[in-house]
């Protein structure tokens, strides 16, 4: 949900039980945005928080609930031809899950940067960088699990004219290159380099120096979205991705929605 009551200010709300692709198990099975941003010219500014949740019993060996929310920044710039949007929800702190937390806690953290640059008037070239974290600490066991990824992707989309049927629409086609990181049963969790985010930069060499690095995907991804009317539209997309040897499966994924606009 998306509400702009004027030229100066943006809101946003977004909840959803996310894809997280063939590589990255369900360490976080729902989330929510709640995010804000000032204009000033052609500058936006703003900040947000991430709520995550994982309510699983695949690490533990029981049912668990935790939860982790996350202050972030918004900051966005654009003029005729270009626009570019960056999205930083990081770990607030290095360590802060051994000095502020007991138990068994989740942290995650999140950024991204992309850009945009319109080709023609209806064709509109992008790019996007992204990377998530996601850890579950045991204090008591003094043990950490993490996942991650990080993703590269690149893509083209097309807006299109009303039809007989469709008031308009448009169509996209992205290519993405994700390494999949993972590091289970990590004994020494609060260690800055230990496999664990960062790429899967290890300074221990334990067992190399990228031993975080689990596998690599190629994703494509296609979709449509078309306008019934001046408020309300459909869409669909195709997600295929294939992986490298590291994995059992490849994935592929068929969506369907629609929205409305008051």
């Amino acid at each position: 949900m998306w509400f702009r009551p004027n030229d100066f200010f943006m809101f946003s709300m977004k909840a959803e039980n996310p894809y997280w692709g063939a590589s990255v198990d369900r360490a976080v099975s729902q989330h929510e945005f709640l995010e804000g941003m000032f204009s000033i010219g052609s500058f936006s500014i703003g900040c947000g928080l991430w709520f995550t949740h994982y309510t699983e019993d695949f690490v533990f060996g029981s049912s668990e609930s935790l939860n982790d929310c996350k202050m972030g920044i918004l900051m966005s710039y654009y003029d005729d031809k270009s626009e570019t949007n960056i999205r930083l929800y990081p770990r607030l702190f290095l360590r802060d899950t051994e000095k502020f937390s007991d138990g068994r806690t989740l942290d995650c953290g999140m950024y991204e940067f992309a850009y945009s640059y319109t080709v023609h008037k209806a064709l509109r070239y992008y790019s996007r960088i992204s990377e998530y974290d996601f850890y579950l600490f045991d204090h008591d066991a003094v043990m950490s699990h993490y996942w991650g990824f990080f993703e590269i992707a690149i893509g083209l989309s097309l807006d299109y004219k009303s039809g007989s049927l469709m008031k308009g629409g448009s169509i996209y086609i992205e290519y993405a290159k994700r390494i999949n990181l993972r590091k289970l049963n990590e004994d020494e969790p609060y260690n800055t380099f230990n496999g664990q985010g960062f790429l899967g930069f290890d300074s221990s060499k334990d067992p190399s120096y990228f031993s975080g690095q689990r596998s690599r995907s190629h994703i494509l991804r296609v979709g449509a979205l078309e306008k019934i009317d001046s408020k309300s539209y459909l869409y669909q997309k195709l997600i295929l991705e294939i992986v490298d040897r590291h994995e059992d499966h490849q994935e592929l994924l068929i969506g369907f929605g629609g929205g409305i606009s008051l």
